[in-house]
């Protein structure tokens, strides 16, 4: 019989592992509770997720905004003082870098807030150079 491997916490692609669930009759290996970065739970065998069979719940196959998905998994969903803290890659002077060197400030502001004028720059109103909460990105000459 093959060791218990506990998935409890792990995130596989867009889906985060909620807890174990118990399998229906027939059915062999570990099943999970999962949530996608949609929000959406969805039960899992545990092969689907190691394997990568399963990446969501399907929202991004359909999903117009798989950039946006993608950056949503950048940043950790519990919020210091409202900053949304990107975890992943920051140039030499700390900016949040998304999707092939491109500033996830100015990624976060034109999905969640709108276009950028020409003679604008999107800065921080909290001053953490680490933030993309759009809620704190302000236009500025």
């Amino acid at each position: 019989m093959a060791e218990f491997i506990d998935l409890n916490g792990l995130t596989f692609n867009c889906m985060k592992v909620l807890q174990r669930v118990e399998n229906g009759k027939n059915r062999s290996g570990a099943s999970w509770k999962c949530q996608c970065v949609c929000g959406r739970i969805k039960i899992v065998r545990s092969e689907d997720l190691r394997t990568g069979k399963i990446k969501s719940c399907g929202c991004k196959k359909k999903s117009k905004h798989r950039l946006t998905i993608l950056f949503e998994l950048k940043y950790p969903k519990k919020q210091i003082k409202g900053c949304w803290e990107w975890e992943s890659y920051r140039d030499k002077e700390g900016i949040p870098q998304f999707a092939n060197g491109r500033n996830a400030r100015l990624f976060a502001y034109e999905t969640y807030v709108g276009g950028i004028p020409n003679n604008m720059k999107v800065v921080n109103s909290c001053k953490n150079p680490g933030c993309v909460n759009p809620k704190h990105l302000i236009l500025q000459n």
